[in-house]
C-alpha cells in the first residue's frame, strides 16, 4: 500500500483540514462496490457499525 501513497501524494495538500487517508478511501470504495452501497456516507456508517 505504500506505493499508493506515492501515486496520490501530489493530490493532497499540506495545509488545511486533514483528509481521509488514501488507503482507507480505497478500502471504503472497495466495500462500497462490493456491497452495492450508493453513498459514501452510508458506507462509512456501515463500516463503523460492523467493526464492533
Amino acid at each position: 500500500m505504500s506505493s499508493l501513497y506515492d501515486l496520490v501524494k501530489d493530490m493532497y495538500s499540506e495545509v488545511g483540514r486533514s483528509s481521509i487517508d488514501s488507503v482507507i478511501l480505497v478500502k471504503l470504495t472497495f466495500v462500497q462496490f462490493t456491497f452495492c452501497i450508493r453513498s459514501m456516507r452510508k458506507t462509512i456508517e456501515k463500516a463503523e457499525t460492523n467493526m464492533a
